[in-house]
């Protein structure tokens, strides 16, 4: 699907210069609570199109998010009118005529972290709340899931994909009077590796 979108934009590019095209799709689930209460919880899910023309090195990118032809076809003339404020830079393309070197390939995806859902997220949310409230103290924290995917592709054949992902759990605990109060958080791209239950008793 990414390159029959980069091959429609190729298509429909006017002049001469690189079209490049990143499609990137993000979703983030959260949930936070107070005073041992779940107070919100929600998602979010984005996908879109970056479209790029570079014309003697002037760059201009537009963002969208339609893969039908008519919006391709309108991203490409809109970047392509953006690219002519640009100052060029004449000498840019020696670098595109250099092979795409191979990049490292980071095991930065956790199917862990994708697959804690709302359901999920609620029953970490209140077994934590229950830890505090059996220690006798008032806790507000927050737990927050992404997952993106990036795809990069260009008419002079460079391709890149990857995915990662990223967990993050905060925590403040304090005692009912508010004479004393304790923070712990941290973040790590497996929600498996993060131990709540000893951050919010640390």
């Amino acid at each position: 699907d990414c390159h029959d979108v980069l091959r429609c934009l190729a298509k429909f590019a006017k002049g001469q210069g690189i079209t490049s095209v990143a499609l990137i799709s993000t979703w983030t689930g959260n949930i936070r609570w107070a005073r041992n209460q779940v107070t919100t919880s929600g998602e979010v899910q984005d996908n879109f199109i970056l479209v790029q023309r570079n014309i003697v090195g002037a760059n201009a990118s537009v963002r969208i998010n339609d893969t039908a032809t008519a919006a391709l076809v309108a991203a490409a003339r809109r970047s392509e009118r953006l690219s002519g404020i640009v100052k060029e830079h004449p000498n840019s393309d020696l670098v595109d005529r250099l092979p795409l070197e191979p990049g490292l390939q980071p095991e930065i995806f956790s199917e862990a972290t994708y697959q804690l859902d709302a359901e999920k997220r609620a029953a970490a949310a209140i077994a934590l709340t229950k830890q505090a409230q059996a220690a006798g103290m008032l806790s507000a924290g927050y737990i927050e899931v992404s997952a993106v995917s990036m795809a990069t592709l260009d008419t002079l054949g460079r391709v890149r994909y990857f995915p990662y992902s990223q967990a993050q759990y905060s925590v403040t605990v304090r005692d009912p009077q508010g004479t004393g109060s304790g923070w712990a958080g941290v973040d790590w791209h497996d929600w498996q590796k993060i131990d709540a239950a000893a951050l919010t008793a640390q």
